[in-house]
Parts: C-alpha cells; structure tokens; sequence
C-alpha cells in the first residue's frame, strides 16, 4: 500500500474515531435532556392535577402523565443500559489486550447467533443488570476455546445493551411527545 493511500486510511479512521465520540456524547445529553425534562414536566403534572378534573378532560390529562412517565422510565432503561454496556467495552477491550499479549492475534471475534437472546431485549437489560455478569478474568487467558466464547457472550450483551439504549431513547422521545400532544388537547379544550 502507498504511503499516500496509508495516511488517507489513517485520516479517515481519525475522523470515525472523532465523530464516534461526538455521536457518544451527543446520544448521552439527548437521554439526560430528555429524561430530566420528562421528570420536570411529570412533577408540573401532578401539581395542577385538580385544575383539569373540573372540566371533563380527565382522559386526555391522565395519558398525559402515563406516556410522560412512560417516558422518564424509557429514559432511565436507556441510561442503565449504556451505563452497563460501557462496562461490558472495557473488559471486552481489555480482554482484546490480554488475549493480543497471549497469543499475539486478535481473539475469534464472529458474533454469536442473536436471534434467541435478542427477542426481549428489555429482559436481556435487566438480566445483566440484576445477574452477575460473566467478565473474563486475567487467569482466563490461558485457556483460548473458553477464552473466546466468553468474549463472544461478551460482545453479544454489549451489542444487545447498545441496542436497548437507542431503542429505549426513540421510544422515550415517542412517549415524551405523546404526553405533550395530549396535555395540549387538555389544555385546548378548557
């Protein structure tokens, strides 16, 4: 490969690595955003609720406050999910380096079939936030099969758990959305 052609490469993988990190710390202010303005909005909810039970909107006002709580938790599923899936990278990247030193080559690092534990990804959440997750220990290294199996197991829960973060951050704007439309006929209709 040219020299030229190497530092055109090594340009572009800059600028992934730039905006990968852009897109990182875009996606985590637009939870917290999100979250913490659902929060605020749910509590001004609550405080006026019986301002609009006197005019017969008690519906519209009620799927007001269920979508926008609806969507604090979808915030909140997002934000424990990226959390764990931030600590599943850095043992599969740490891992990565213990299995280059061992056998100076990268791990086996097909993905395992997704289509059984990628049905319920909202369990899958909750499994690896409520069970002891199967990190690869520093002793593991010596025995390569079980080495790259676990890290195959490791990457599918962090590919699932990246997943869920964005899915649960869609749905969390959705709801958000929703609960503002029906707040609005409420308030329209007095």
């Amino acid at each position: 490969m040219e020299e030229k052609q190497k530092q055109k490469l090594k340009e572009y993988s800059e600028k992934y690595k730039f905006w990968t990190e852009k897109t990182l710390m875009q996606f985590g202010y637009s939870i917290n955003l999100f979250t913490t303005i659902g929060i605020t909005f749910l509590t001004y909810l609550i405080s006026i609720k019986s301002k609009h039970y006197h005019y017969g909107l008690e519906d519209c006002f009620i799927f007001s406050v269920i979508f926008t709580f609806l969507s604090v938790a979808y915030g909140l599923i997002s934000v424990i999910s990226r959390l764990y899936d931030f600590r599943l990278t850095r043992n599969i990247t740490l891992s990565r380096k213990r299995y280059y030193r061992e056998y100076q080559a990268n791990p086996n690092s097909e993905m395992l079939d997704r289509s059984d534990k990628f049905r319920c990804v909202f369990l899958q959440v909750f499994k690896t936030v409520f069970q002891k997750t199967n990190f690869i220990e520093k002793h593991e290294e010596n025995n390569k099969e079980n080495f790259e199996q676990k890290f195959k197991n490791l990457q599918l829960e962090s590919k699932i758990l990246g997943d869920c973060s964005w899915k649960a951050h869609k749905i969390q704007i959705v709801f958000f959305l929703v609960g503002i439309l029906f707040y609005a006929i409420t308030i329209f209709n007095n």
